[in-house]
């Protein structure tokens, strides 16, 4: 029998924390040898962050491994570089395969590899947020908040498995209804001197930081309104409510009969925000596809690793396919 254990080196790139991990693939299993966590600001350039995650966690050595697997805060095409909003440098595909050597290198959006997690044990305690009927096997969207608001849908294949694909709906306009919302929307605008306000505004820890602000007239740093959400109920009765109609648009946007999975940092971080009645309330505030809403599971997926076992996932993949991704 041929050997199939393979090393995959992930990472998982974030605005703010970079994770990275050394996984063994052996039969069916994927199982996390090393990890380690650093800031993402702490690096000039992808290749210095490589180097420090190497020198704090030999393990993590690229020479080691059979595929190195890349998730990114940005859209991915093929071998181009990638622009990343939340991040000071670009993501250059020549400059990553460098920084691997002789490693498959796949480089994927972070959302999609949230949404390869959805695959693997990362996910196994995921709280149940709503039971629901899921359809199996369905559509599942993966959505969640954290520096921006990220979005992707893994889909079953006829064939058998499943294949991701990401959104970028955290730049799309954010819809905003009512009076109230409508002067919100005029001071995010003002705030940020921006034609009109995104996801990413308003549905991520900045965007829990604007709303303090608009509501309580006080400017706070992202962490620091997280903590006063107990003493400013209508701030979490609004992100609440924001969050859960961005949770309804990309669920009835590929019909996710498989459920809902909220990732992201501020999720896991700050459960309560989702498990606040006005998430729910506002998930299924649809008069039209109210019964597809309900019938939908929603899942947290409180597993800050997971955008790494998704990324290994992907790598693991990668090593039965041929090389490299299209130019």
């Amino acid at each position: 029998m041929p050997d199939t254990t393979r090393h995959i080196l992930a990472a998982d790139i974030g605005g703010t924390s970079s994770r990275f991990g050394c996984f063994l693939a052996q039969g069916d299993a994927l199982t996390l040898e090393a990890s380690l966590v650093l800031p993402t600001a702490g690096a000039a350039s992808f290749t210095e962050l490589v180097r420090q995650a190497v020198a704090l966690q030999p393990g993590l050595d690229p020479a080691r491994m059979d595929a190195a697997a890349f998730a990114v805060p940005g859209a991915v095409r093929g071998r181009r570089t990638v622009l990343l909003p939340n991040i000071t440098w670009p993501a250059h595909w020549d400059e990553m395969q460098a920084a691997v050597g002789t490693a498959r290198l796949v480089l994927l959006n972070d959302f999609a590899a949230q949404a390869h997690a959805v695959v693997t044990p990362a996910l196994q305690d995921a709280e149940l947020l709503k039971p629901g009927d899921a359809y199996a096997p369905g559509p599942v969207a993966v959505t969640g908040a954290g520096t921006g608001l990220g979005n992707c849908a893994l889909l079953p294949l006829e064939a058998g498995g499943w294949t991701v694909v990401p959104a970028e709906l955290g730049h799309a306009p954010f819809p905003f209804v009512g009076r109230e919302e409508f002067d919100y929307q005029a001071f995010v605008m003002d705030r940020l001197d921006v034609g009109y306000p995104i996801g990413d505004h308003v549905v991520s820890g900045g965007g829990l930081a604007l709303l303090h602000e608009f509501l309580s007239g006080e400017a706070v740093s992202p962490p620091e309104a997280s903590a006063r959400l107990d003493s400013t109920p209508r701030v979490a009765e609004w992100f609440a409510r924001f969050y859960g109609r961005a949770c309804r648009q990309y669920a009835l946007a590929v019909v996710a009969s498989g459920g809902v999975v909220v990732a992201g940092g501020v999720a896991a971080k700050t459960p309560a925000l989702v498990r606040h009645p006005a998430f729910l309330q506002e998930f299924l505030n649809c008069p039209t596809q109210r019964p597809l809403l309900e019938a939908m599971p929603i899942r947290r997926n409180e597993n800050e690793l997971s955008g790494l076992w998704g990324a290994a996932h992907a790598g693991w993949q990668a090593c039965s396919r041929p090389a490299g991704p299209p130019a």
